[in-house]
Parts: C-alpha cells; sequence; structure tokens
C-alpha cells in the first residue's frame, strides 16, 4: 500500500522533462538578457577591472568636459577684462574700430553695437544664443564695406585673404552680440550659480597687482586644491602638481596667451568636488556613469546566472532522456537508436559537415565572453550578430518526444 502511494505521489517522467524543458528556457531567457545589456553598455571590451576601479573623475568623458570648461575659463578672462569695469557690464568700452571708404575712421562703442543690432532686429534668447534678424535682407551696402582696423574681442585675428578684412556693420554687430552672449553663459554656468567646478586663474603684473578670475571668492588655493580632484599650474614650474588621470591638453597653452604682462607670475587651480553637491554637466555625467555601472553589473549578474542555470538544466534533460514512467532505471531505446551501423556512419559524416559553422560560433562566442571579462578592443557588430545568430541556431533546445 505504501508503494503505491509513493508511485501515486512521485513526479511523472513526462511532468520533469517539460519542468526541466521550462527552467532552461527561462535560464537561456537570462543568459540573452544579460550578454545584450554587457554588449551594448559603452564599456564593453573594457574587462572587469573598471567596474571596481574606475570612476567618472577618471574617465575621458570628464576629461572632456573638463576641456570644454577650461576653454570657457578663459574666455571669462578675456571677456572680463574686455566687458566689465568695477564688477559691472561697462557698455561705453570700444569694441571694433573701422575706416569707411570715405577715409572716415568711426570707434564703436559696446553700446552702440547693441543698439545697432536691435534696430535690425537681432536679440539674445533665454540660451543666450543670437536670434532675430532683418526681415528683407539689404545688400546695398555690399559694394562699400568698411576696412576693419581692429577688434578689441579678437585682437590677433589674422586675415587668410585681403577681402576678409572688410564686414558690414551688421555682421560686426551680430559678432558683438555672440561674444555678450558667451560672457552672459558662461557667468550664468560658473559665476552665478553653484557648479561642482571651482576655478581660480592669476595673473600679476610687475608692479605686483594682482588679477584675480575665480567662482570660488570665499576659498583659497589650498581649499580648491583639497577636492577630490584637483590641478594646480604656475608660470614658475614646468611641472603640474595634479592628481588627473588625464590632464587637459589645452591648459598650459590657454594658460600663457592669455598672460598680458610677459612675466612667469601666474597660476591656475582647478577642484572638482567629487561629491557632486549641485546639478551642474559634472554631477549629471556621474549620475549618468552610475548608471552605466549598474547596468553592467546587472548584465553580468544575468549572464553568469543564466549560463550557469542553462547548462545545469542541460545535464539535466540529457540524464532524463530515455527514461519513462514504466521503467524509469533503464533507458528506453527508439528507431533512431536501432538504425545500422553504416547508416549511422553515413548521419555522422552528414551532422560533421552542418557543425562547421558550430565550430566557427565556438570561435566567436570566445571571442565575444573574452570582450566581457577581459580588457580588450571593441568586438564588432558582425561578432554579435554571429554569435546571436548561432547561438539560436545551435543552443535552443527543441521539445523532446515523449
Amino acid at each position: 500500500m505504501k508503494e503505491q502511494n509513493g508511485k501515486r505521489n512521485a513526479w511523472p517522467m513526462a511532468l520533469k522533462k517539460q519542468t526541466a524543458f521550462m527552467i532552461h528556457l527561462l535560464f537561456l531567457v537570462l543568459f540573452l538578457v544579460g550578454s545584450i545589456f554587457v554588449y551594448f553598455n559603452e564599456n564593453y571590451g573594457r574587462g572587469l577591472n573598471w567596474v571596481r576601479e574606475e570612476n567618472y573623475a577618471d574617465t575621458y568623458s570628464c576629461t572632456s568636459q573638463l576641456e570644454s570648461d577650461v576653454e570657457n575659463i578663459f574666455k571669462y578672462v578675456s571677456y572680463k577684462n574686455l566687458l566689465e569695469k568695477n564688477g559691472e557690464i561697462n557698455y561705453q568700452t570700444d569694441m571694433v574700430c573701422v575706416t569707411f571708404s570715405s577715409g572716415r575712421t568711426v570707434i564703436y562703442t559696446l553700446d552702440e553695437m547693441i543698439r545697432y543690432a536691435k534696430s535690425l532686429g537681432y536679440y539674445l534668447t533665454d540660451s543666450y544664443e543670437v536670434a532675430g534678424g532683418p526681415s528683407v535682407a539689404d545688400n546695398s551696402d555690399d559694394d562699400d564695406l568698411p576696412l576693419i582696423e581692429w577688434k578689441a574681442y579678437d585682437p590677433n585675428e589674422v586675415y587668410s585673404e585681403p577681402g576678409d578684412q572688410y564686414a558690414s556693420l551688421e555682421d560686426l554687430s551680430v559678432q558683438v552680440l555672440e561674444v555678450l552672449g558667451d560672457y552672459y553663459q558662461i557667468r550664468n554656468n560658473y559665476i552665478n550659480q553653484p557648479s561642482n567646478l571651482h576655478f581660480r586663474v592669476s595673473y600679476r603684473n610687475q608692479s605686483g597687482q594682482e588679477n584675480v578670475y575665480t567662482n570660488s571668492n570665499d576659498m583659497t588655493t589650498e581649499q580648491i586644491r583639497s577636492f577630490g580632484r584637483y590641478l594646480y599650474i604656475s608660470g614658475e614650474s614646468i611641472l603640474m602638481d595634479t592628481n588627473l588621470k588625464y590632464v587637459p591638453e589645452n591648459i598650459t597653452s590657454q594658460l600663457e596667451t592669455y598672460n598680458l604682462y610677459g612675466n612667469n607670475d601666474y597660476y591656475i587651480v582647478l577642484g572638482l568636488d567629487t561629491s557632486y553637491p549641485y546639478t551642474d554637466p559634472y554631477s549629471t555625467a556621474h549620475n549618468q556613469y552610475e548608471k552605466i555601472r549598474l547596468d553592467y553589473i546587472s548584465g553580468m549578474a544575468l549572464f553568469t546566472l543564466g549560463g550557469i542555470g542553462a547548462i545545469i538544466t542541460l545535464v539535466i534533460m540529457i540524464i532524463l532522456t530515455g527514461h519513462c514512467d514504466e521503467s524509469p532505471k533503464k533507458i528506453q531505446l527508439r528507431r533512431f537508436d536501432q538504425i545500422p551501423l553504416g547508416a549511422f556512419l553515413g548521419l555522422w559524416a552528414v551532422s560533421l559537415a552542418a557543425a562547421l559553422p558550430f565550430f566557427r560560433m565556438l570561435y566567436t562566442s570566445g571571442r565575444f565572453f573574452s570582450h566581457i571579462f577581459l580588457r580588450s578592443r571593441i568586438g564588432s557588430s558582425s561578432d554579435w550578430m554571429t554569435l546571436f545568430r548561432n547561438f539560436f541556431t545551435f543552443t535552443s533546445p527543441r521539445p523532446p518526444r515523449w
């Protein structure tokens, strides 16, 4: 009686096979999802070390942002000297000098150029971009363009052709508006709003007077250098004091270009607060980088779990193959298993020829998986597509014959 109850409560062999098959499919899906997460991640091909060793401040993306900010910082140095007086915009500063065909030379101030641009319909948008303009183009003065003597906002401009030194007042007024827009944008992004990047640029003339350009007036040089990432360059030394992994390439040339005093008494210090307390391009990029890292780790977990589970369930299905409820401990042979030896050898030869794509798949798979675990060159999309196609062809199980 107990033996009959045990047989009645035991899983039927067909149900065991179906359960193993469905679980195997589930692990295959996890394996494929994990592979996709890893492959389409920006860091595919870099191995595993970057996950635990690198952070956003040590990436090329951060360096690229720093290079862009360094360029804007030195634009601010130039525009502050040009446009500001006692901390306010000086609308009476001279911007451009031109000579007309009549021989009359005129120097136009910032106020005059802004008013001329406004008279033609130009204005600055909320993002400080130049917009608008005359509804109908006026080409009447194209043959009587004034000669540009100098531009205060571009004193070292080089003209490739003699005709480039001539420009209309409309073009010059638009250039002045663009300079003013850049100035407003830099002040808004770096001075008026809190930023995770702190900077201080100092030039000292021969009499000892120091001109300081900074967005952190309440911080000393040492305080800026105390942030997570910093860079200090002095005109008195060829060496850089920094803990940045990659140094912006344009910083030394820009620092020397804007030195108006012809001496070595200058320096720049940058400090990046790696706790990112303020919302700016650095905090946004850092959050995105952490999301990419989490996606990569999640993909690795799914990839590993799915791969191990698929192998285990495949072994279980192999073990269950040929068993049935009537004789659970014996293998039940089918007609396919009883074919003559000659026919079997013929089928074996055909199978070997058909398996050549499978061996190519193994080679492609090895390259693909090595890019996941080891630092390597980024795999091509053809590697992935070949793997994806062959994976479905050779590893997706077919429903067993019950």
